[in-house]
């Protein structure tokens, strides 16, 4: 069975949701064929549209259309290009039916009534081929980011020492704080500074801005240059655990009940703890030793501190271990910022191409299979 992502195209349903969502009885889904044509009547304006490119029939939910391709003067892969761009997105959108967003539907009758504009087929094959290079740089800097991220966990992981410590030997542990909705104010003028659970998303990653809290206690833990921050409390156990470093937003801020934060007795040794506490293997022993089975797991403190990790007495040992891990992250974060950046270019390149306001020369052709043209 298969479903259509508004990023990845015809993918199977199993990938999409994580879990198989169909029915038993699939007589009544639609067969979809290698290389038909497919959308999601109420989601094609998000870019639910593709065509299956997966060389295997399938079936679809019955909440899809399927199109079969008819032309011999044009080239399918120029016009999925078409089909799932900005600019048709928005005719989508301007022709579905309803009142309820997210809900709005695009008959057959109407999709097939929306005309476009083609360029002569030379032209449809150069600019898919233009595409199609810059797709393959954006699939290396993304398994170039992939490798460096694997290697960095596979490094850490390694990582060994004859004199293991505890977290509560290295570093102290306090609780955030906790406060009701009525407590929460909209700018630093009217309350203190807190980092809240929805500040740190997965992957290490801290975005937004700080929540503003009044009545908190002169008491409560503040962020400082050298603390790390750890999930203590979430409803997806693989995240308890998870640690972030501080930005200078930050600094002086408090955090929730739902976060300790971890001060490193010698500030300097605040690096070498994060990549400890990051390490994959550490995450799984946080995992484990979490409690709670439904609902929020929940990792007390006690435990934390209890939990070991290599700790090699020679603190220069320690800074040496740091700076490779520092080169594998900044390694794994240039590739995945070069892989923006593309993804940036293919975008704003797509729509010059797509408008015809810029042809791209015929001399390109001698760049070009035409055997693999014709396959296609």
């Amino acid at each position: 069975m298969f479903s259509v992502s508004k990023y990845d195209g015809v993918i199977p349903a199993e990938t999409f949701f994580g879990k198989r969502v169909a029915s038993a009885d699939l007589s009544t889904y639609k067969l979809l064929p290698d290389q038909a044509w497919v959308y999601s009547t109420i989601h094609i304006d998000e870019g639910s549209i593709a065509r299956n490119n997966l060389h295997v029939d399938g079936v679809v939910s019955p909440m899809y259309t399927v199109m079969n391709w008819t032309s011999s003067l044009d080239d399918p892969r120029y016009v999925e290009q078409l089909l799932r761009s900005r600019e048709m997105l928005a005719v989508y959108a301007d022709n579905s039916q309803g009142s309820i967003n997210r809900r709005r539907s695009l008959a057959w009758k109407s999709f097939s009534q929306i005309e476009v504009e083609l360029p002569p087929l030379p032209e449809q094959r150069r600019i898919v081929d233009l595409i199609a290079a810059v797709d393959d740089e954006i699939d290396a800097a993304d398994n170039e980011a992939r490798y460096t991220a694997r290697l960095l966990d596979t490094v850490l992981d390694v990582a060994t020492s004859s004199d293991a410590r505890s977290i509560g030997s290295v570093a102290t542990i306090s609780s955030g704080a906790s406060w009701v909705k009525a407590d929460v104010r909209p700018s630093e003028d009217a309350g203190s500074p807190v980092l809240t659970i929805a500040n740190t998303r997965p992957g290490g990653i801290v975005s937004g801005a700080p929540a503003y809290v009044t009545g908190l206690s002169p008491k409560v833990g503040r962020l400082t240059a050298s603390s790390v921050v750890a999930i203590r409390t979430n409803g997806n156990r693989d995240r308890i655990g998870n640690v972030y470093r501080v930005p200078d937003d930050y600094l002086g801020a408090a955090v929730s009940a739902f976060q300790f934060i971890v001060e490193p007795l010698i500030p300097e040794d605040s690096s070498y703890l994060y990549w400890m506490m990051r390490r994959p293997g550490f995450q799984s022993q946080v995992t484990r030793a979490a409690s709670g089975s439904t609902g929020l797991g929940n990792i007390a403190a006690g435990k934390l501190r209890n939990l070991r990790v290599p700790w090699p007495e020679d603190i220069t040992q320690r800074a040496s271990s740091v700076e490779v891990y520092e080169d594998l992250d900044s390694a794994c974060a240039a590739a995945r910022a070069h892989a923006e950046a593309l993804r940036t270019l293919r975008s704003n390149l797509l729509t010059v191409l797509l408008s015809g306001k810029h042809k791209i020369p015929s001399n390109y052709d001698l760049f070009l299979n035409f055997d693999e043209e014709a396959a296609a």
